[in-house]
């Protein structure tokens, strides 16, 4: 008999604009509003793809390069994570906090394959 092992990661791509991954942009966005960060996973892999405790956000200070502006969600986009059939992909509703205004928050998103946590930083304004 022999044991093989093996792990199985998803395939990440990033998020969808008109969201900017850390590294690479400063989203800025309205504080208190829901925002909607959109992926693909190349299928549907169910509502438990998020590691425990995820996703999460905390401050951190504001870059200084200049942040371009991310609308809101539609109105009745839900919170928490959800999976569009027919545009095949994940979205999570993000609901931020008024209180945030003028400050910035990176946004982690941990999927339960042990992969490094997907990361994009936003600014919040009035």
């Amino acid at each position: 008999m022999k044991t093989v092992h093996y792990t199985v990661q998803y395939s990440w791509n990033g998020f969808f604009a008109p969201i900017t991954n850390t590294g690479s942009g400063l989203n800025l966005v309205h504080a208190g509003d829901i925002i909607k960060l959109g992926f693909t996973l190349n299928g549907n892999f169910g509502l438990s793809i998020l590691a425990a405790g995820s996703p999460s956000s905390v401050p951190v200070s504001c870059p200084s390069e200049t942040p371009h502006l991310v609308a809101g969600a539609h109105e009745g986009t839900p919170t928490g994570l959800f999976y569009g059939a027919s545009s095949s992909h994940y979205s999570y509703g993000w609901e931020t906090s008024a209180a945030w205004a003028g400050t910035c928050r990176q946004f982690s998103l941990q999927l339960n394959d042990g992969t490094s946590p997907h990361a994009a930083v936003f600014e919040f304004f009035a």
